[in-house]
């Protein structure tokens, strides 16, 4: 089944890695969580793994993510990016999101740095 639907809990977003060390996630961590990749595959991981699709008997978006215009890079660049406000990567992965079918929708407020 295909994901439609994810959400991002500020408290929880971060940057650099799909699952760093302190429980953050990038926007492709929410995602991989969401398509069942557990979190020992993601902790220190910055992009997410081709081969996880056929290991894993998991719905793996990313790789239908890939086939439209560089979409995974796009979202790491825009996720990892100090040139935007938090609310600009907001509604830039929104945007980019749902041009590959996925409402994205964040929650909750961001964690203090």
């Amino acid at each position: 089944m295909a994901i439609t639907e994810l959400t991002i809990d500020r408290a929880r977003w971060g940057t650099s890695a799909l699952l760093n060390k302190d429980g953050t996630m990038c926007c492709l961590g929410f995602l991989s969580k969401a398509c069942g990749v557990p979190d020992e595959w993601m902790l220190n991981v910055s992009f997410p793994r081709r081969g996880w699709a056929s290991e894993f008997d998991v719905n793996i978006e990313f790789v239908r993510l890939d086939v439209y215009a560089r979409s995974p890079a796009d979202a790491a660049k825009i996720n990892d990016s100090n040139e935007y406000s938090k609310e600009q990567k907001e509604t830039m992965l929104i945007d980019l999101f749902a041009r590959n079918g996925i409402t994205l929708s964040f929650i909750g407020e961001h964690r203090s740095e």
